[in-house]
């Protein structure tokens, strides 16, 4: 009998951590935390990879391939000209990034939530909209809404929208 209570606390218990780490603020928090606190084991990675799993399937197709252009136009650049890229995480309209994330403002319509990220790069704070949807059943990042310029659907576009040439 006490056996039985303790396997059901056990499975309620890992239900409310389940569903606690699926709300969007959640999703949104560990999307930062993975660019605040590096792991060692995406160095030199593209910076899609650390977050792949918060993203929608096609936020990750098109940072997949904006990633395999922008080796393209590495590759058939001469030697002595820039090649066609993104200088910095395309996921941060600042260059620096994020060095602090001190919580978010969520609001849900349907099957989509919109979460007002609150941020600092250690001197200058702003905010971030981060969009997300139901994928799958589980909240999912589709886009990222800058503050003031723009967002990380539309730098994308953008990018491959340009033409490489030698």
């Amino acid at each position: 009998m006490l056996s039985i209570r303790v396997l059901l606390a056990a499975l309620l218990f890992g239900l409310s951590v389940t569903a606690t780490a699926e709300t969007p603020e959640a999703v949104v928090a560990a999307f930062y935390d993975r660019f605040i606190h590096h792991s060692p084991k995406y160095r030199g990675r593209p910076y899609y990879e650390r977050v792949a799993d918060l993203t929608t399937s096609q936020l990750l197709a098109s940072l997949k391939a904006q990633y395999k252009y922008e080796r393209f136009c590495a590759k058939i650049a001469p030697p002595d000209i820039k090649p066609h890229m993104i200088d910095q995480n395309p996921f941060f309209l600042a260059p620096d990034g994020v060095a602090q994330y001190f919580g978010a403002k969520t609001t849900l319509v349907e099957r989509s939530a919109r979460v007002v990220a609150h941020l600092s790069d250690g001197y200058i704070k702003w905010h971030d909209t981060v969009v997300l949807v139901q994928e799958k059943g589980r909240w999912r990042i589709s886009n990222i809404e800058w503050e003031g310029d723009g967002t990380l659907a539309q730098r994308l576009s953008s990018f491959m929208s340009y033409r490489c040439e030698t």
